[in-house]
């Protein structure tokens, strides 16, 4: 099973009534942690780093995006996210 589709069964066997707005504020706050380890990493924030690290903290900002993707849009497949990831790395690579 790819990270995608247990990222996408989580988020359905969750059920806690969260909303696309809750969990992109739980994302802010992710981005927040993985911002004070590269601080930390980079030497700007004189503090000992998580246990998680830069990263575990990029793989829960992920984790929420994902869950994100999948609270608006329940039905998309791992497919069709897969032909949007090589568009926007394709625009990525190329700078446009």
């Amino acid at each position: 099973m790819t990270v995608v589709t247990r990222t996408f069964n989580t988020s359905t066997s969750i059920n806690d009534q969260r909303s696309i707005q809750n969990v992109f504020t739980y994302l802010i706050t992710e981005i927040g942690e993985l911002a004070m380890e590269v601080s930390i990493d980079t030497g700007f924030a004189r503090r000992h780093p998580d246990e998680d690290g830069i990263v575990g903290e990029a793989v829960d900002v992920v984790i929420c995006a994902l869950d994100i993707i999948h609270l608006a849009l329940p039905d998309i497949t791992e497919q069709e996210l897969e032909q949007i990831f090589q568009r926007k790395l394709d625009k990525w690579e190329t700078g446009s």
